[in-house]
């Protein structure tokens, strides 16, 4: 008994719950309007009152009428037919219901008050010349102002289609068919909107071509996005079934499209790089490679000229050939003189042709194709398939030379004559399109797996394609990054001879023109990872270098500009990058940008952005810097790891050519690589030349203008290789090669831009080398006689400059080498390398400081070190060297070894191949150089006082003559004998300069003439009177001087 009361007291107490809560819905969902009719006065279709009653431009509902509020304190009876949302009633903050007015067939016009459905109404209010539509929506109640779009909608009743062809007209259309794009909220669900008899919904499509009810149009839907595009002639692939095709062919001057039942063949798609396979059931889009097909069209062959019957007819098959991109069916006589092979187990032989053409060859090469008699299966040429006149078994040959494209060797790759083969029943297909391929040949399958030992399987063959041939892969030597055909990325090491997956999951992105990708990810957790990633992948499968946020990489120097300063847009500042599908457009905001490991990325409207740099083709690599340098292709991505400098053009990235230095603002960057470390070079030294590592070109910065000189000539060059190094090097710059490499020799050295050197030789192979400064006469390695020196200087000046640096300007330029030799601590690291240049100011400043340190006249020390500086400066600035001018051809003894004069005063070292015993040679001996001749040559050469009085005046003057002529004493001499084992040249004297003979038969005096080799009649000039005088010159007797010159050759002969 109290369990029953219990128990209705708790149903009694439910059913005062339910009831209070009917009771507050109803509170809160306002029934029409209430108006206080002593207030009011109706007029036939307007109600006037003396209180607020209405918001102005809105609706209400007032006993089952539907009224428009004029302003607060009237209303007009609708006068309209169509939809009004209905403001009288409110559900929570929405307005939820609509006002319908209607006339009835017999004229009568009617008033609902409709709950919205959720869907599309055309809108008969106020605002319909904004807003065309309403929609309900359970979520947003019934609203206008939400659609903007040009486009179809689904009406709230899904009977018939709502056209919107501006936001102020809409209509309703009734009679409707087949697929519409849908405009509406529901797009993203329900991308299309498909009609059928009259009653329309939202469709979720399928990749591939839709009718319309515009026969000269489609729709195209590619991941889940459709558009509307314009019929071409030829076949689609019909996405709402694909036993059928789209057909579309030109009907009067139109085009018309309409479907039709598949054939089971390959039809000539109307999209570009596109086939249809239709042969299997249903029908499928296949990238368009160049090979042969069985077309889908048929037709009837009559046997041996009979009437036409079933039992004398033969269905043919049509190929289709593919050349370049380009497709066509072959025609009757192409058809008629294609290869027919006999097929036997893989086995094939050519069968002569059926048709009048006689055969034009005896075999089939391997790549070749063939077909069986009625052309419906295809053969691919494996080998050679001989031609045969029969077809008997026992003539087969003996080795599988043929492959069936049947369903054996589904979509099966073979490697053959630097093509790939793709094999399927009905096609073959040449596989060019660039790209690594893995080819497991146990299986001739393309492998695509997520297990890594896959891909280092023994049966795994790697082959590269650029889109014209294929090849087998080659092993890189250096660290490389790549992708396969299926956009994963790969990290092969040449140390461990391994390939592995570059990440565990890859980063897919959009790249911008502007150099910034869109990556595209959705999980915050992975876009956080981004900086231990080095690269992304696009769509296409190309490598994309995400770079880091750092201003040096940024850095550049113009060519005609000075840029060290140029401003890179970058994401340290207030900017965020908007992804669109034109241009990135900017807006102000900091609050979604993130830096970590000094690089940014940004999340805007669901897109994260990164700086970074693509390729644009496979055959103009670039260069960019991330975690690592690398030089980047379309697909793959090489660690550069030798020590050197690498310059590029720094808006294409690409390697310098001849071409950047002829143009206005272009600029460079400079990387400077140790051991795979690189960072740019921000502040390029005008001291030296830069080797370029890629290009082989030298260049060199101009402080003065600040622009770059490109080095165009072959010659020594002082240059730095790496930035360790700076040396003076040989350049050669022939036609279509250029190489660089070390010098030879300790010595001068003259350079291209006319410095000159002197280099001594370091450890191993390492010269070191400093500039000349000091004014003398200098004998080059390069076989130059320079006079250099410092025009007009003060001689107090100088040799103050010169006791402060004893090597005038070698410390201003020098980079001491020694320093710059990889030395190893006791931990194996290498120490740092310290390369200073300009040390000569920094000791003048410590020297002064010294002077000046017990006075402390810092004022007076400082104006001393300027005063000094800019005498240094300005005295240094004027050294200069000539390059001295010799006699075409003839000899000259310098420092124990004698050299030939040749073009462009040029002094060559002569070897053994270039004595001739019977020739007559000129021996020049410069006065400028106190060892130019020894004592021997100098006892008998210059055996009178006149010929020593002469050799030392022309040793005094070409101290101080300005003039670019050699000065020397020469004579002739004959006889050249060479000796192999002491290494020495011999030669007779026949007479030396102005010498005098009195010749006893004629009497006459001779004097010797190195024009006629030898003694000629002498005859006195009025310029010089005395020249012939015998008391004023040595005669001699007719007889030769016997001269033994001993030399130790120089085993290599310098040629600049």
């Amino acid at each position: 008994m109290n369990i029953i009361k219990s128990n209705s007291i708790i149903n009694e107490n439910y059913i005062w719950t339910i009831y209070i809560l009917i009771i507050f819905h109803f509170l809160l969902v306002q029934a029409e309007i209430t108006l206080n009719e002593a207030n009011c006065n109706k007029n036939i279709n307007i109600i006037e009152c003396s209180e607020e009653i209405c918001t102005k431009d809105t609706y209400v509902f007032y006993k089952n009428e539907g009224y428009y509020c004029v302003d607060a304190k009237t209303l007009k009876l609708i006068e309209e037919n169509g939809y009004y949302i209905d403001s009288s009633i409110n559900n929570n903050g929405k307005l939820t219901h609509l006002i319908k007015r209607w006339t009835d067939i017999d004229g009568e016009v009617i008033f609902e008050s409709l709950n919205g459905k959720d869907g599309y109404y055309i809108n008969a209010g106020s605002d319909r010349h904004s807003y065309g539509l309403i929609l309900c929506h359970s979520k947003k109640g019934c609203i206008t102002g939400y659609v903007s779009n040009f486009g179809y909608y689904i009406p709230e009743n899904e009977m018939g289609i709502i056209l919107c062809s501006e936001n102020t007209k809409c209509k309703l259309q009734k009679e409707v068919s087949n697929y519409y794009i849908n405009a509406g909220y529901q797009r993203k669900k329900y991308p299309l909107i498909y009609c059928s008899n009259g009653k329309c919904e939202g469709s979720v499509q399928v990749d591939g071509y839709y009718l319309m009810h515009i026969h000269s149009t489609l729709i195209k839907c590619v991941n889940h996005q459709c558009g509307i595009i314009l019929a071409r002639i030829g076949y689609y692939l019909n996405a709402e079934n694909k036993k059928y095709n789209i057909m579309c062919i030109r009907f009067n001057a139109n085009i018309s499209c309409g479907r039709r039942l598949a054939n089971p063949g390959i039809y000539i798609s109307a999209v570009p790089d596109v086939l249809l396979n239709c042969m299997s059931e249903y029908c499928q889009e296949d990238e368009l490679h160049d090979g042969i097909y069985r077309a889908s069209t048929t037709y009837d062959l009559v046997l041996n000229g009979s009437q036409r019957d079933n039992s004398n007819t033969r269905t043919m098959y049509n190929l289709i050939s593919c050349k370049n991109n380009i497709c066509k069916e072959l025609s009757s006589l192409e058809l008629r003189n294609f290869p027919i092979c006999s097929y036997f187990n893989n086995i094939c032989f050519y069968q002569p042709l059926q048709s009048s053409e006689k055969n034009t060859k005896n075999y089939l090469s391997p790549g070749e194709y063939c077909t069986n008699d009625n052309h419906s299966i295809l053969f691919l040429v494996t080998g050679i398939v001989p031609l045969k006149e029969d077809s008997n078994l026992m003539n087969l040959p003996n080795e599988k030379n043929c492959i069936s494209a049947t369903n054996k060797y589904s979509d099966n790759f073979f490697y053959i004559s630097n093509k790939l083969y793709m094999i399927n029943e009905g096609k073959i297909a040449e596989i060019n399109k660039m790209g690594i391929y893995f080819i497991n040949t146990a299986y001739n399958t393309l492998v695509k797996s997520n297990n890594i030992e896959d891909y280092n399987d023994r049966y795994i063959k790697i082959f590269y394609c650029n889109g014209n041939y294929c090849k087998p892969w080659e092993k890189p030597e250096v660290v490389t990054y790549f992708s396969n055909t299926f956009n994963k990325i790969f990290k092969y090491d040449p140390y461990y001879d391994k390939i592995s997956f570059a990440y565990e999951y890859d980063l897919k992105c959009t790249y911008n023109s502007n150099n910034y990708c869109v990556i595209d990810e959705k999980d915050e957790e992975k876009i956080k990872e981004i900086d231990d990633r080095e690269f992304c992948v696009t769509n296409d499968g190309e490598l994309v270098l995400i770079l880091l946020s750092k201003d040096e990489t940024k850095e550049s120097l113009s060519l005609h500009q000075h840029q060290n300063q140029r401003q890179y847009r970058h994401f340290n500042d207030t900017k965020i990058i908007r992804a669109t599908s034109n241009e990135n457009s900017y807006i102000s905001s900091s609050k979604e940008t993130t830096t970590k490991n000094n690089r940014t990325y940004i999340k805007n409207e669901d897109n994260f952005l990164v700086e970074c740099m693509k390729a644009k083709n496979d055959d103009e690599p670039i260069y960019g810097l991330a975690k690592h340098f690398y030089k980047l292709d379309l697909k793959s991505a090489k660690i550069i790891s030798n020590s050197g400098h690498y310059i590029v053009n720094s808006s294409t990235n690409k390697a310098i050519n001849n071409k950047d230095f002829k143009k206005i603002n272009k600029s460079i960057k400079i990387y400077n690589c140790i051991r795979g470390n690189c960072e740019p070079n921000s502040h390029p030294s005008s001291n030296y030349f830069y080797y370029d590592n890629i290009s082989q070109l030298m260049v060199k910065y101009r402080n003065n203008n600040r622009t770059w000189e490109l080095l165009n000539n072959s010659g020594y060059v002082y240059t730095s290789v790496n930035p360790n190094y700076v040396s003076v090097f040989q350049y050669n710059t022939l036609q279509n090669h250029i190489n660089i490499s070390s010098i030879q020799a300790e010595g001068d050295y003259y350079t291209l831009d006319n410095q000159l050197f002197t280099c001594t030789k370091g450890n191993e192979a390492i010269y070191n080398c400093v500039p000349i400064s000091k004014p003398n006469y200098y004998f080059t390695v390069n076989g130059f006689i320079l006079n250099c020196e410092i025009n007009d200087y003060d001689d107090e000046i100088y040799d103050e400059i010169y006791n402060e640096n004893d090597n005038g300007m070698e410390d201003t330029n020098k980079i001491d080498n020694d320093k710059k030799e990889n030395d190893i601590d006791d931990n194996g690291k290498e120490k740092e390398i310290d390369n200073k240049i300009g040390s000569d100011i920094i000791k003048g400043k410590e020297k002064e400081k010294n002077e000046y340190e017990d006075n402390n006249d810092i004022n007076e020390l400082e104006t001393n070190r300027k005063r000094k500086n800019n005498k240094k400066k300005r005295q240094l600035n004027k050294y200069k060297c000539k390059r001295m001018k010799c006699n075409l051809n003839e000899l000259y003894s310098i420092y124990d070894a004698y050299y030939r004069c040749t073009s462009n005063d040029t002094l060559l070292k002569i070897n053994n191949n270039q004595c001739s015993f019977n020739e007559k040679v000129i021996i020049n001996y410069p006065t400028m150089f106190s060892n130019a001749m020894d004592e021997d040559v100098y006892r008998q050469v210059l055996n009178s006082d006149s010929l020593q009085e002469k050799y030392h005046i022309k040793t005094k003057a070409s101290k101080k003559e300005k003039s670019n002529l050699i000065h020397s004493i020469h004579g002739v001499f004959t006889n050249c004998t060479y000796d192999n084992e002491v290494k020495v040249f011999n030669y007779d004297l026949i007479c030396a300069e102005d010498q005098l003979l009195v010749n006893l038969s004629t009497k006459v005096i001779e004097i010797c003439s190195k024009i006629d080799f030898g003694f000629v009649q002498c005859i006195a000039e009025d310029n010089n009177p005395d020249k012939c005088n015998p008391n004023s010159f040595q005669i001699i007797h007719p007889s030769f001087l016997k001269l033994l010159i001993s030399i130790i050759s120089i085993s290599l002969i310098y040629i600049y």
